[in-house]
């Protein structure tokens, strides 16, 4: 789950001039240059988990121990888990040993019942161990970020540039704009703090992680008379 919000701040225009020239006339165009920026916060509440299960079987049961390491998993929190890896290896006595990573994305609540049904698991020949991967938001998350930053920077500039004309009895067209060729995930020193809170006291169902990341886009744009 995310919630965006987004300003944006206009520098100081500029003004120079173009001259475009043909076999039949000559005219001069005037155009207006100013650099945009828009921010805007990602917040999520989900939590990358990776569960990563040890079980010792034979090479004939291999294949029925893995399908039930992930139905285990899965009778405690029902979501998407991908298997990540698996790693194989003999012991002397001709057992072997089974370890494999699932991933997911789960919330906190999930994380807590996940965390407590470990702490007291009775499986005989197999062990499940949870690790915190990321609080930070979705890749995906941040890229839609991203973009609705760049659909607000246009549409900021088309009022502008309408609230432009009006006021300077003026007619300018956007001729260009040009976003930077990355964005700007900006620190939190808040996070930190808030993920030892929540992986301390992981016991607590009300504790909801909430991470979120600022992030930041600047453009270039360019007004031109017609």
């Amino acid at each position: 789950m995310k919630k965006i919000t987004s300003t944006t701040l206009i520098s100081i225009a500029t003004m120079t001039s173009l001259y475009a020239c043909d076999n039949k006339d000559q005219g001069k165009y005037n155009t207006i240059s100013y650099t945009t920026q828009a921010e805007t916060s990602v917040k999520s509440d989900s939590i990358l988990v990776q569960v990563t299960a040890y079980a010792t079987t034979t090479l004939q049961d291999i294949n029925n121990v893995q399908h039930k390491i992930t139905a285990n998993i899965k009778n405690i929190i029902d979501t998407d888990w991908k298997v990540k890896n698996i790693q194989q290896s003999t012991s002397q006595s001709g057992a072997l040993n089974v370890t494999s990573e699932l991933q997911a994305r789960i919330t906190q609540t999930q994380l807590n019942k996940l965390q407590t049904a470990l702490d007291n698991q009775k499986i005989n020949g197999q062990k499940l161990v949870v690790d915190i991967l990321d609080y930070n938001p979705p890749t995906q998350d941040i890229e839609n970020a991203k973009q609705k930053l760049m659909i607000k920077i246009y549409n900021d500039t088309k009022k502008y540039l309408n609230n432009f004309n009006k006021q300077t009895d003026s007619n300018y067209i956007i001729q260009s704009i040009k976003y930077g060729p990355d964005y700007n995930i900006l620190p939190s020193s808040g996070n930190l703090v808030l993920m030892k809170t929540v992986a301390n006291n992981y016991n607590d169902n009300t504790n909801q992680a909430a991470v979120s990341k600022d992030i930041s886009i600047k453009a270039n744009v360019t007004f031109i008379e017609r």
